[in-house]
């Protein structure tokens, strides 16, 4: 298999197999789950993005509203999906009290 990182496609292989058996890497769109806990007050926030790294990095210098008196926060766990409409269903799960009992099953009372 021949894989591309974002450049352009080869001419020499439209039509092979090859050329349909290619992966743009930069193509790939992944979507995250997380759940993060305060340092400060123990407290659970879940919550889904495209770009896992910035949106760490928002929760850590208090750029999101709703956790910006908790920090700092630690990354407890992050999920991986290809399609945004997966990632939102867990993110609401993890939110539920099943969800809730599902992460204190893994991790222990945490919340």
């Amino acid at each position: 298999m021949i894989i591309s990182l974002c450049g352009e496609v080869d001419p020499a292989f439209a039509g092979r197999a090859e050329y349909l058996a290619r992966i743009a890497i930069c193509d790939i769109a992944m979507y995250y789950t997380y759940v993060i806990k305060s340092l400060v007050d123990g407290k659970l926030y879940v919550g889904s993005t495209s770009n896992l790294k910035r949106r760490f990095a928002e929760h850590q210098t208090g750029k999101v509203i709703s956790t910006k008196h908790r920090k700092p926060f630690k990354l407890l766990f992050y999920e991986a999906y290809g399609e945004k409409l997966l990632s939102i269903k867990r993110e609401k799960y993890l939110k539920s009290s099943d969800g809730h009992k599902d992460i204190n099953k893994r991790f222990g009372e945490v919340a």
